[in-house]
């Protein structure tokens, strides 16, 4: 099955991409995948998880922050002072059989829509004007 999801990647890209197997998600975050709940999903509306570098930190990958500011935004938690690290893809959550769902195209828009109007709180150092 074909997912769609959106992608931010440390650079403060924005993008819309699909992906179908465990390498393409591979592909996307640069390495083997770690899955983050921001929303369940539920009768009023989809989820939301983001789908990450396991060992982005390990790898010493740059800090991901408008993903994180995002992630956050959506109902997603991090530890305190725990950060993202690498490109990050946003999933429409899982459905009943646990399996990976796309975004809505409503959920789609409003992630890029909070992508660029969360954009200033970045350093301008991380992120490029698309």
């Amino acid at each position: 099955m074909t997912i769609e999801t959106v992608v931010i990647d440390v650079d403060g890209s924005v993008k819309v991409a699909t992906a179908e197997t465990v390498k393409d998600w591979q592909e996307i975050v640069g390495g083997y995948i770690q899955f983050l709940q921001a929303r369940p999903r539920s009768s009023y509306g989809g989820g939301v998880d983001i789908i990450l570098n396991e060992e982005g930190k390990l790898l010493d990958l740059p800090r991901n922050d408008l993903a994180a500011i995002v992630f956050l935004n959506l109902g997603g938690n991090l530890r305190l002072g725990d950060w993202i690290a690498g490109p990050v893809a946003f999933t429409g959550g899982v459905d009943e059989a646990g399996e990976t769902v796309s975004l809505s195209a409503k959920m789609i828009e409003t992630i890029k829509l909070m992508a660029v109007e969360l954009r200033p709180l970045v350093s301008p150092v991380q992120c490029r004007d698309n």
